[in-house]
């Protein structure tokens, strides 16, 4: 996946494919028909790309919203039918941990299968009270689908973005969690957001435990990064001992 860069396209897995036949029944082909008919084509020409001017282009414009206001649902009816059709869920923002947690970390990517796998076993081996939202739609970000799945035990949240956005007040992920709090009256919760594995540096379990005892803390650090020693800008947190969060006898 382009979000995830040279790391996971240039390592080996296992992954389980889903056949042709169960593919070609998820593919609306009169759609794909009508997609091809947009194509240019001298048999049937239409006009595009033709300049508009400030009498009409805010206008234009805004009338995109209709679009894009339709596309949430649009997703979510695709993914129930992949699941239908494979077993395999995909909710558009996915809760995983315990069912009364405090403390949750927001992430998208290939970084959230650590920080579930992490969670889990604090979960299960320690009782503390966290989890994780996986976010899969990242537009357009959808704030009461977001919130539905945020626990209402919730008191701190901590936003993992892997990339930086320069000379910003945060990263697009935080910047988005941020905006839902607040404008959906959830303000209350304590919102704290850091970077991770960047050049695909490594990002493992004890890292997801160190966001965590961030969280913990009566004032966690409210922007950080987690994977490094910043010695410069000292915004790095520090790594706790390995955490081992394999079965016993893997």
């Amino acid at each position: 996946h382009f979000f995830d860069g040279f790391r996971t396209s240039h390592e080996v897995n296992k992954i389980r494919m889903i056949d042709y036949e169960t593919m070609k029944g998820l593919v609306d082909w009169e759609a794909v028909k009508r997609h091809h008919e947009l194509a240019l084509n001298p048999r049937h020409p239409h006009m595009q790309g033709q300049s508009q001017g400030p009498d009409i282009f805010f206008q234009c414009v805004e009338a995109g919203n209709t679009y894009y206001e339709g596309l949430a649902d649009a997703f979510e009816a695709k993914a129930k039918l992949v699941e239908e059709k494979t077993g395999q869920s995909f909710a558009l923002y996915a809760y995983e941990g315990h069912p009364e947690a405090e403390y949750v970390i927001v992430v998208m990517g290939s970084g959230a299968v650590t920080c579930s796998e992490a969670a889990a076993h604090l979960v299960k081996s320690c009782g503390m009270r966290v989890g994780v939202v996986k976010v899969r739609l990242f537009r357009p970000w959808d704030q009461q689908r977001f919130l539905a799945a945020l626990p209402k035990t919730t008191t701190r949240v901590c936003v993992l973005d892997r990339c930086k956005e320069p000379g910003s007040q945060g990263e697009p992920l935080l910047i988005e969690v941020a905006a839902t709090l607040h404008l959906q009256g959830r303000s209350g919760i304590v919102c704290v957001g850091g970077r991770y594995g960047l050049g695909s540096k490594e990002f493992t379990p004890n890292m997801v435990l160190s966001c965590f005892e961030n969280l913990f803390k009566d004032a966690p650090k409210p922007r950080f990064t987690v994977g490094i020693t910043d010695d410069v800008t000292h915004l790095s947190i520090p790594e706790g001992d390995w955490l081992d969060v394999l079965p016993e006898g893997t």
